[in-house]
């Protein structure tokens, strides 16, 4: 039911900040400074929310409700794993543009999903919760990179994630 549905959208949340709220990290530390470069490349998981968002409703009727949820955690997957291995300015915006890809298709397919799985009247309750756990997962994101990243770096931290989203 809604509960299995609101687990889930947590667990795609702590992903799809990977780019946004640890990538500034991970690229300071592979020698990109640049505020500006740093910006453009994290603003590319915009561009890519809002595509993915818009797409949606032209993938989903096609491929249904499994095979969005098996794309979403497709491109956060290759994204997050791609952004960790590669250091070309152009690359790592566009694996945080899959990152953005993955995000922008969870929303609706997770709160479609929401609706369809609670009656009418709950509705509006239903949605604010599914709202509230992206919000949690965004909170919760830091404190499981932090352990994470103790243990296999930050580069490592990407990479495990992503293996994680792709199985």
């Amino acid at each position: 039911g809604a509960l299995g549905l609101y687990v889930l959208i947590v667990l795609i949340a702590i992903t799809m900040y990977m780019v946004t709220m640890t990538g500034p990290f991970l690229l300071q530390e592979d020698g990109i400074t640049s505020q500006s470069t740093i910006s453009f490349i994290i603003s590319m998981t915009t561009v890519g929310s809002m595509m993915g968002a818009y797409l949606f409703g032209l993938i989903n009727p096609k491929i249904g409700w499994r095979g969005s949820l098996a794309l979403t955690w497709a491109v956060l997957g290759i994204g997050s794993i791609g952004f960790a291995l590669v250091k070309d300015v152009g690359l790592l915006a566009l694996f945080g543009w899959m990152t953005g890809l993955g995000a922008g298709l969870m929303q609706p397919l997770t709160q479609g999903a929401v609706l369809n799985a609670v009656p009418r009247e709950a509705h509006a309750r239903a949605i604010g919760l599914a709202v509230g756990c992206i919000f949690l997962g965004q909170f919760i994101h830091p404190m499981v990179m932090k352990p994470l990243r103790t243990a296999v770096g930050i580069q490592g931290a990407f990479v495990w994630v992503g293996i994680a989203a792709l199985i």
